[in-house]
Parts: C-alpha cells; structure tokens; sequence
C-alpha cells in the first residue's frame, strides 16, 4: 500500500505487519455522524448549519477507515484522503491516539501536514482540495488549548 509507506517516510512511527485498517464506503450522512459525533451532528442540524464537510473518518475502536460514498477512490484528485486516515491509523497502532484521551484533536494536524505533502509531491493541485493548510493550522491551534484558540 503505497500510502502508508509515504507516511512512514514523513512521519517518526512504525509499522511491524499489523493488520491493515478496513476501508469501508458508507453513506456520506453517517460519515458525518462520525466525524462530528450524534449530539454535535443533530444540533447542528436542528439549527440548521451546515458543518464542514468530512470525506473520511478513521475509527480507532474498529480499525477502520470510512469513506464517504460521494467521493471516487479512483479519482487521483481523492488519494489524500487516505493518506490523511492512514496517518491516524500509524498514530493509533503506535500509541499516539491513547495517550491524547480527550484532545483528539492534536491528531489532525499532523495528518494534513501529511496530506499537503502527498498534494504537492504528486502535483495535486491545491485548489482542487481547498482548506487544507487552514484546518491544518487550526487543528494545531486547538490542540494548544482556548488560550490559544482563535475561537
């Protein structure tokens, strides 16, 4: 799998021939539901926000990856997404996510850093993809705490 050896490249773990993470394509609804949780989910849409959207989620309980069913894992445009979820994947087996508890978060911006780099080295363009410094950048300010937020 060529997207974990990109991020094994730019990354400091390992990887010792654990079980790959499933893929699985579910409605992009429920990929939501994930990403944001139940609660944040349905307020949201009892206000009627619109959240930003999530094409992939890594789920550490299950070791699986699910991807939106509106996007087209062929299209070359839609391969970071899986280096994105592969990158919390290596966090996950080698302890990372554990070790955060509730600041989930601070997980995020190491894998957009990862993304953006798989973007630019295949010449990927970045507007095809857009916010991904920004979320990367505001991951990595929430992970800092509310001091720090721009929120």
């Amino acid at each position: 799998m060529p997207y974990i050896e990109f991020a094994l490249e730019w990354t400091g773990y390992s990887y010792n021939g654990e079980p790959l993470p499933k893929v699985k394509i579910e409605k992009h609804a429920l990929v939501q539901v994930f990403a944001y949780g139940d609660l944040e989910y349905a307020q949201a849409e009892y206000r009627g926000i619109t959240l930003p959207n999530v094409n992939a989620v890594y789920m550490v309980d299950s070791k699986t990856i699910l991807i939106s069913d509106r996007i087209d894992l062929n299209n070359p445009i839609n391969q970071p997404t899986l280096v994105h979820e592969i990158v919390h994947y290596l966090q996950d087996i080698n302890g990372y996510t554990q070790s955060l508890g509730e600041f989930l978060v601070c997980t995020e911006s190491e894998a957009y850093d990862v993304q953006m780099l798989w973007q630019k080295i295949k010449k990927i363009d970045e507007e095809s993809i857009p916010l991904v410094y920004q979320q990367s950048l505001l991951s990595a300010t929430r992970c800092m705490g509310s001091k720090y937020s721009a929120f």
